[in-house]
């Protein structure tokens, strides 16, 4: 029956895959390798102290087992981005033997107690905010095995899908908890961390399985994004004025964009909003101008604001202006492709490339000078990756695709 069970799951990955991504999964089917190994994904790092994998799991087959004296089985997989992402389905086969504990949280994500179904979880606002999902206990309750021995598991499955705002639990394929929130919203992982399995759960002693089959699926992982940035570039004008340039494949949804400016990288500032495409098919171009640079170094970066309020952000980009108003270096397009523009207000002189351990790697690139102020680079022999350009006019970090 587990591989039954096992082919019904790899055949939904497969048909689902534009939508779903198999960020992990359980299936405790090798004793020897203990509980903290994964099928999918990364590993589990710690387990409480007498956990192991045995006999007695979901449909006749081996399972995660609390042991016979640990308090808890507190499986732990560590913080990870792939765990974040828009969308989500969890799913895992539970019987219950106790009234207290917890059966897996990340800080503010809370799914299930020993005794009820129950979720909590965050989603986007729109706002720069979260909104809290609450589901309360649910009833009926897990079924109460008084015999942990005769392995009666439930199927367990918290399900989000951010195109429709909707957030489901099932037990046993019957649903007992929805509810339908505003489309095209992520959830919201900021402050969460660690994956806990398994708090204050310990099969009250009984030395047999409790958990089997735990999986975690990215829902709407790749869906469409509101725009396809394919460049956006800071560069100096004249003076003080720093021409801002970006490129789009695609446009969805897209109400506007702002140029945000900073001195320090923390303290953001909005100097220009220019209207979106709405929805494009076709490549368009943007071009704008900040005509009062601060002196020193300005970052920039791209704000996108969809319709609805939600918005996202480009890569940062730098001009370094000095004291009297001149842009001393700039480079373009950064993060760059396989050829750069570096143009400066002075003659730039030598020109060395290093990488971020320090080495240099000038030798691998070609350079070709059009007068004193202006070169293109050839980095199609370079790794992506980070890069310190230097110049006797200064440095500044490239970033390779």
């Amino acid at each position: 029956m587990k591989t039954l069970f096992l082919l019904a799951l790899s055949l939904s990955f497969h048909f689902l895959s534009a939508q779903q991504d198999t960020i992990v999964l359980f299936r405790w089917n090798d004793p020897a390798a203990g509980p903290l190994v994964s099928d999918i994904g990364p590993n589990a790092v710690s387990v409480d102290a007498d956990v192991t994998v045995s006999a007695g799991g979901a449909n006749g087959t081996t399972g995660l087992n609390p042991g016979p004296t640990t308090e808890s089985t507190n499986l732990r997989i560590t913080d990870d981005p792939i765990f974040d992402p828009p969308g989500i389905e969890i799913g895992f086969d539970y019987q219950r033997n106790e009234q207290v504990g917890v059966l897996l949280f990340r800080n503010n994500f809370v799914m299930g107690s020993a005794a009820n179904p129950s979720i909590t979880y965050r989603v986007e606002d729109g706002a720069g905010g979260f909104t809290t999902i609450s589901s309360g206990n649910l009833t009926p309750q897990f079924t109460d095995v008084n015999d942990i021995s005769t392995g009666v598991f439930q199927t367990f499955v918290f399900r989000y899908t951010p195109s429709t705002g909707i957030g489901t639990l099932t037990l046993d394929g019957t649903e007992i908890f929805r509810n339908d929130g505003p489309d095209n919203r992520p959830l919201y992982w900021v402050g969460d961390g660690d994956v806990i399995f398994g708090d204050q759960i310990d099969g009250s002693k009984q030395n047999f399985p409790v958990y089997d089959n735990f999986y975690i699926l990215g829902v709407e992982a790749n869906a469409s994004l509101p725009i396809e940035l394919t460049t956006f570039s800071a560069r100096s004008a004249d003076g003080r004025r720093v021409a801002l340039h970006w490129e789009t494949a695609t446009e969805l949804h897209n109400e506007r964009y702002e140029v945000e400016r900073s001195t320090d990288q923390t303290d953001w500032q909005t100097i220009i909003t220019q209207a979106g495409a709405g929805d494009s098919n076709a490549p368009r171009s943007y071009q704008a101008y900040d005509d009062n640079a601060p002196a020193g170094n300005v970052y920039y970066r791209l704000k996108q604001v969809d319709y609805d309020g939600k918005y996202s952000y480009s890569e940062i980009e730098s001009v370094e202006i000095n004291a009297a108003g001149a842009p001393v270096l700039t480079v373009f397009p950064n993060p760059a492709g396989q050829v750069i523009t570096i143009e400066s207000t002075q003659e730039i002189g030598s020109l060395r490339l290093y990488d971020v351990r320090g080495v240099e790697v000038t030798d691998q690139v070609t350079f070709s000078a059009n007068g004193g102020r202006r070169y293109t680079a050839d980095l199609s022999n370079l790794p992506a990756g980070t890069y310190v350009l230097t110049t006797e006019r200064g440095s500044t970090r490239l970033y390779k695709r």
